[in-house]
């Protein structure tokens, strides 16, 4: 039986770089905090299937929204706390032995 829905897979780019760079005790800190939010904010409509290395996947049958808005809506919501999170992360950050994110331009 085929199904018609919305498959979403919220990729931080920069991960791996980001993980050779940092110290290894902050960066897995960081992306677990940044991952957790990605999948809190995209579960608010979305399916959670799984949370695997750097990457949220969700889904979402062809019903489920009324409005096709809604999705971008949903997406556009995860980024934009991801965005504010990481900008507020690399603000208070007084360590100096990495970087303090991956690029905000990520997922």
């Amino acid at each position: 039986m085929t199904q018609r829905g919305f498959l979403v897979l919220a990729d931080i780019s920069g991960f791996t770089e980001f993980l050779a760079q940092a110290e290894l005790d902050h960066a897995q800190d960081l992306i677990g905090e940044l991952l957790d939010l990605i999948a809190g904010r995209l579960s608010q409509g979305l399916t959670l299937v799984e949370v695997e290395g750097d990457a949220v996947y969700v889904y979402a049958p062809d019903d489920r929204f009324v409005r096709g808005e809604t999705l971008l809506e949903i997406l556009e919501s995860a980024y934009l706390a991801f965005r504010d999170r990481l900008e507020t992360i690399r603000r208070n950050t007084t360590c100096d032995c990495g970087p303090a994110g991956p690029s905000p331009t990520s997922t």
